[in-house]
């Protein structure tokens, strides 16, 4: 195993703004630190929270489940949230979750700054807050890269299906994210303990997909692609 750490700090720019910087690869890990410093700079008054992922080398589905829930967070505290420092892999993946459609997205914190109105040139700190943790990661695995993700469509398409599935739900449709309007929802996580296994996590986890569908319950009816 190796680890992969995330490095999280906060700077107040000026007395209504903050920056939070995020260095290593975002995972779902980053979710409670992310929405602890965020629930704490609107407690000091801050009114605009700028995201540098300049230093950011992947993003991962939980990690990308984190930043929609951290923009969700700032606009039940009336805060804007912007990002800067992003290269062509973290805007992709900021498109396909559709922030980049509601977040603002700026070259420099200088454009970061003017936008919210605190100015063009950037002050001093006035103060600074270091929060770090690191999470196991497998040797070889780089669950943040955007090579993992789907690439973006407009619409859905779907070419082959099994003689009794319909696909009118699916096929033609365009796909909604978080952002625009999955509706209410409800986060469940589920355990299942290998006590006496003799397996790897990585051996199980490849003989759960391999047999995903004949794992399922008589009455869920799952028909995996071709």
């Amino acid at each position: 195993m190796t680890q992969v750490t995330l490095s999280l700090s906060v700077e107040q720019i000026t007395g209504l703004v903050s920056v939070m910087r995020l260095e290593g690869t975002v995972m779902a890990d980053a979710e409670m630190a992310m929405a602890e410093a965020l629930e704490h700079a609107a407690g000091e008054g801050i009114r605009s929270m700028v995201l540098d992922l300049s230093r950011v080398s992947g993003i991962d589905s939980g990690g990308a489940s984190a930043l929609v829930k951290l923009w969700v967070l700032s606009k039940s505290r009336r805060m804007s949230l912007s990002a800067i420092g992003l290269d062509r892999r973290t805007r992709e993946i900021l498109e396909l979750t559709q922030l980049a459609g509601v977040m603002p997205l700026f070259d420099d914190l200088n454009q970061a700054l003017s936008s919210a109105g605190a100015g063009t040139s950037i002050p001093g700190p006035a103060g600074a807050n270091k929060l770090e943790f690191t999470k196991e990661s497998t040797t070889g695995m780089n669950r943040g890269s955007v090579v993992y993700w789907a690439k973006p469509v407009e619409r859905l398409r779907v070419t082959k299906v099994p003689g009794a599935v319909s696909s009118l739900n699916v096929d033609g449709r365009r796909p909604v994210g978080p952002i625009k309007g999955f509706g209410q929802m409800w986060e469940k996580t589920y355990e299942i303990r290998f006590s006496d296994a003799k397996k790897t996590l990585v051996e199980i986890a490849a003989t759960a997909k391999a047999n995903f569908v004949r794992f399922q319950p008589p009455q869920n009816n799952f028909y995996p692609s071709p």
